[in-house]
């Protein structure tokens, strides 16, 4: 007894010292301990929870957020379904990451960004910017934000984690959705729709980077070089087990002296589908989506080469697993999953 009370009292003593990681309610309509998102963060100590519930977040308060030097977790509450949207209204980023001590104990978790704009005088990063930090996104949307450089998030330096993120009509001048150099971010299970770039990677525009890129998807996004994927110059970059495909300008992926790319379904971009001289074992063939414009771009046909068991490699390619219909051709024309189903009856 007498040492599980010293035990206990030391663990007292090193809570008191630290102090308690506190969480934090956000609610628009006034019941929780803010109203705004950047109120909460400017209260907030390191290692706090904010729980933000859904809703569409405007305003000052809600835009051009600096978190300083705290580790922060931004969460969807369990068991809340509807949407948590920053609605940036072309005003402004979200949040700007910027101090070194950010790394990836720094969560957001099921947050939609929209209308981020980092252009007009702003620099990169419609959404977020990330300087030299690490944060990690799961489950985030961004949206329709834009920027001369990287439209949705850009990062420098830094290995920041993105794990079932979808980035979507996102548009700027290099990097259509991410804008990366001489860092090592991550990318997991994301998908890349209809993302558009001026100059280059209509989705990716990476520079002298360690870029791992795993199980995402590419479709449909824009750019005369490189319209899902740009590398540039060397780097210890990493390609695999990604779906490249249908990109509207463009080859799939494009430049780069070193790296690994390999174990790619790419095909049918405008552009071509030549790879980097470097690039490995890779299929050249239709990825067989079950719809290419409805939300059964989440499901594959029966016959899919993205599918582990039916390619040699015996991986599933790109960030679903799921088959949702039967043996079929490829959907290039626009069609609703319904009308999919029924000719497959």
């Amino acid at each position: 007894m007498k040492h599980c009370v010293l035990l206990c009292v030391a663990v007292l003593a090193a809570a008191s010292a630290s102090g308690w990681a506190a969480q934090h309610d956000v609610r628009l309509d006034g019941t929780g301990d803010f109203e705004t998102i950047g109120a909460a963060v400017a209260a907030a100590a390191d290692g706090d929870t904010i729980w933000i519930y859904p809703g569409t977040y405007t305003g000052p308060g809600n835009r051009d957020i600096e978190f300083g030097a705290k580790n922060l977790k931004l969460r969807r509450p369990y068991g809340e379904w509807e949407p948590v949207v920053i609605d940036c209204e072309y005003e402004g980023r979200a949040f700007l990451l910027t101090n070194a001590a950010i790394d990836t104990s720094t969560h957001f978790s099921n947050i939609t960004f929209t209308h981020g704009d980092g252009a007009s005088g702003r620099g990169d990063g419609g959404a977020v910017l990330c300087v030299n930090t690490s944060p990690r996104f799961l489950g985030c949307r961004f949206i329709d934000n834009t920027a001369d450089g990287a439209g949705a998030v850009m990062l420098f330096d830094g290995e920041a984690d993105f794990i079932y993120c979808l980035f979507e009509g996102n548009t700027a001048g290099l990097g259509g959705a991410i804008g990366e150099g001489f860092g090592a971010p991550r990318f997991r299970y994301c998908r890349f729709i209809g993302n558009e770039a001026s100059v280059g990677g209509g989705a990716v525009y990476a520079i002298a980077s360690d870029i791992n890129i795993r199980n995402c998807t590419f479709v449909r996004n824009a750019s005369p070089m490189g319209g899902g994927i740009t590398l540039t110059e060397e780097g210890d970059r990493s390609v695999t087990r990604c779906i490249v495909a249908f990109s509207t300008q463009g080859v799939g992926i494009a430049g780069g002296t070193t790296g690994v790319i390999e174990h790619n379904v790419v095909f049918g971009n405008d552009g071509g589908d030549v790879l980097p001289p470097y690039a490995g074992d890779n299929l050249l063939t239709d990825p067989l989506f079950c719809d290419l414009y409805g939300d059964a771009l989440n499901d594959f046909c029966a016959n899919s080469p993205a599918l582990a068991g039916n390619n040699d490699w015996s991986l599933n390619i790109g960030h679903s697993s799921s088959w949702g219909c039967p043996v079929c051709d490829s959907p290039v024309d626009e069609s609703t999953w319904g009308a999919i189903k029924a000719r497959h009856r």
